[in-house]
């Protein structure tokens, strides 16, 4: 182990993250705000375009902390093993106690050096990866990041989070200004670094000059450690992550949240919204990292650079045994009309509008039978069996699913 991922163990060895527990097993309402990444049927859908059976698949946690992360997905995806792993022997131990605690059973825990090459070497390969807010922490994030991508399967997704230069500017210098006050002695003790930056964030926050933007990061000792006392740290910029994860073996697929990251989002100008969607996905991504005024974290997903999935369109047959589902955080709204109660009467048409946070998706005009086949998608009726629920011609029901699909409303399972 070298000195710098030595530093970093003892850190998190004193200052476990996250420090706060997860609540016991989560009802509806609890999963669906967890939000759609932590679904990985859904991750899968809309960055490859295939159905990807999860039964016995495999999910790696690289860097779980005190296992915050490794719960969420757990819950979301029972029918997946999850391994979480960790460089600290103390977090690794909270996080089992306390998935022991919340009767999860589909996750195990190891201790690990992420910058070990052979760490991981009995486990296998894993068909999901994610890295959040980890390999920015590594002393040799390429290396390290090379060494997740080993563990990949071919048709793998990974989910990867690194630091913004940009939006992490401020931190940044007071970063710098603490190491200024500090010791020598205090720059090797995490506990006395700690007590000199409580007094100046609280000497600040006394003469009114803590700002906001600071000050809802100093609330517990092992945010405050983590922000600005960490012992290695580096942030990126879009152009530095290209090369990154290029350089890794990686290509990127998208960024999250997505609509953030559409520049249409930005821009209600007609002209220059079609001047926005000529650029490549890649200018695209420069652009709307220029226009959005605050992301501290890039998160994105990522596959192999020599992978390429299959783009054909679903058969008829194959899509009247998918599943249709709509996307979490998509909000619908049913408006009908011709029956006068507000149900779904078979005299009645009207339209679905939905939005992605701010962003409007579509306003799509149905008919009777189509709004039918709308309420009867409940997320395990196959289309087929909607079709019939709903009395609807079974070519009318796919046609109404694959514009659903379309303006990614739903997706398939």
């Amino acid at each position: 182990m070298d000195d710098i991922t030595r530093r970093v163990q003892q850190m998190y060895t004193h200052f476990p993250l996250p420090n706060f527990e997860m609540p016991e097993m989560p009802g509806e309402a609890e999963l669906a705000a967890m939000g759609p990444m932590h679904r990985l049927e859904y991750n899968f859908y809309v960055c490859h375009p295939h159905y990807k059976s999860f039964a016995g698949c495999r999910m790696l946690d690289g860097g779980c902390g005190t296992g915050n992360s490794t719960y969420r997905y757990a819950v979301r995806n029972p029918e997946v093993e999850i391994l979480g792993v960790d460089l600290s022997e103390k977090s690794v131990f909270l996080a089992e106690s306390r998935a022991k605690k919340r009767g999860v059973t589909n996750t195990r825990f190891r201790q690990v050096d992420l910058m070990n090459p052979e760490a991981l070497a009995d486990e296998g390969p894993f068909d999901y990866i994610a890295s959040e807010g980890v390999v920015h922490h590594l002393s040799h994030p390429l290396t390290g990041l090379r060494h997740l991508v080993d563990r990949l399967t071919p048709d793998g997704l990974i989910f990867l989070a690194f630091y913004s230069t940009k939006a992490r500017a401020r931190v940044s210098h007071f970063q710098k200004a603490i190491q200024l006050v500090l010791a020598d002695d205090e720059r090797e003790d995490f506990g006395k670094g700690l007590a000199v930056a409580k007094r100046l964030f609280g000497s600040l926050a006394r003469a009114g000059h803590l700002e906001h933007e600071v000050a809802g990061l100093v609330n517990t000792d092992q945010e405050i450690v983590d922000t600005f006392l960490h012992a290695s740290e580096r942030c990126y910029t879009i152009p530095e992550l290209e090369r990154l994860t290029s350089d890794a073996g990686l290509r990127i697929l998208r960024f999250h949240p997505a609509y953030l990251w559409d520049p249409a989002y930005w821009l209600d100008d007609p002209e220059l919204r079609l001047r926005a969607a000529a650029l490549t996905p890649e200018q695209r991504w420069h652009l709307g990292d220029l226009l959005i005024p605050h992301h501290v974290l890039y998160q994105f997903f990522a596959c192999r650079e020599d992978y390429r999935p299959s783009t054909a369109e679903r058969s008829d047959d194959d899509l009247l045994g998918a599943v249709p589902r709509f996307v979490p955080f998509v909000d619908l709204e049913m408006v009908t009309s011709g029956d006068g109660d507000g149900g779904f009467g078979e005299a009645g048409g009207g339209r679905l509008a939905f939005r992605d946070g701010m962003k409007q998706l579509a306003d799509i005009e149905l008919n009777g039978d189509q709004l039918k086949c709308v309420q009867a998608c409940d997320g395990q009726r196959t289309v087929s069996r909607v079709a019939t629920e709903a009395g609807c011609d079974t070519a009318q029901a796919s046609e109404l699913f694959r514009r659903l699909a379309a303006g990614k409303a739903i997706y398939f399972a």
